[in-house]
C-alpha cells in the first residue's frame, strides 16, 4: 500500500469541505501553509473530474521534502460519502444537511472506510527540494516493504522512477478502482500497475 493512505489524518477535517462545498463556492488554488505551495482545486485525470480535498506537507530530519494535495473524484466521492454518513456507521454526522465534523472525526469507522475506499484518487507531491533517484527508490522500497509481499509488483513500480526529482516539479500518484495504479514522474506518465495491495 503506497504511503498516501498512511498520510490521510492531516487532511481529514478538509475532506468534508472539499466534497461538499459546489464548484461555485470553491477557491481556485489550495494552498500547503507551511510550504506555500498551491495547487488547484480541480484537476482532471481521464473521464474522472478530481477535486481537492487537502493539503499537507511531508518532512525529513526537520526539513520540507514536499507538498502534497490529495484528490478524490468529485461526483463518485460525494456520493459515497453522504451514504456513508447517512448508513449507521456513520452515526448520524450527517442529518438535516448538517454535519456534525466532532462525530465524523471521531468515528474510527469513517477513518477505515476513507482509507480503504476504491473510489479515483491522486496525489500531487510538488517537492520542494531536489532529491537523488536513489533516495527516491529507496524511500518507497522501505514504504512498500512494510505492507507489500510481492517484491516483484515493488519492484515493477520503483523501476518507473528515472532520475532526480527537481525542485518544483512533481510526482503524481493516480489511483484508479480495481487497484489500478499510475505513476506521472516529472511529467512523464507510465504504464498502470493493477495490483489491489499496492494500491
Amino acid at each position: 500500500m503506497i504511503e498516501r493512505r498512511s498520510k490521510l489524518a492531516p487532511v481529514l477535517p478538509l475532506v468534508l469541505l472539499g466534497l461538499l462545498l459546489t464548484d461555485d463556492a470553491a477557491a481556485a488554488k489550495i494552498k500547503e501553509p507551511e510550504t506555500g505551495v498551491l495547487f488547484p482545486t480541480t484537476r482532471s485525470w481521464g473521464r474522472h473530474k478530481m477535486r481537492a480535498v487537502g493539503a499537507a506537507v511531508r518532512e525529513k530530519f526537520g526539513f520540507d521534502v514536499y507538498a502534497g494535495c490529495f484528490y478524490i473524484d468529485a461526483k463518485l466521492g460525494k456520493e459515497k460519502l453522504l451514504a456513508f454518513l447517512g448508513s449507521d456507521q456513520g452515526q448520524g454526522a450527517y442529518a438535516g444537511g448538517k454535519l456534525d465534523k466532532k462525530k465524523l472525526l471521531g468515528n474510527a469507522a469513517f477513518f477505515r472506510w476513507l482509507i480503504r475506499s476504491d473510489l479515483p484518487m491522486s496525489i500531487d507531491m510538488t517537492f520542494v527540494r531536489d532529491v537523488g533517484e536513489d533516495k527516491v527508490k529507496n524511500g518507497y522500497r522501505k514504504g512498500l516493504d512494510k505492507t507489500l509481499k510481492d517484491k516483484a509488483v515493488r519492484d515493477r513500480f520503483v523501476a518507473q522512477i528515472k532520475g532526480e526529482i527537481k525542485e518544483y516539479k512533481h510526482i503524481t500518484l493516480n489511483f484508479l478502482p480495481g487497484g489500478k495504479v499510475v505513476l506521472q514522474y516529472m511529467g512523464k506518465t507510465h504504464k498502470a500497475i493493477v495490483s489491489k495491495p499496492l494500491a
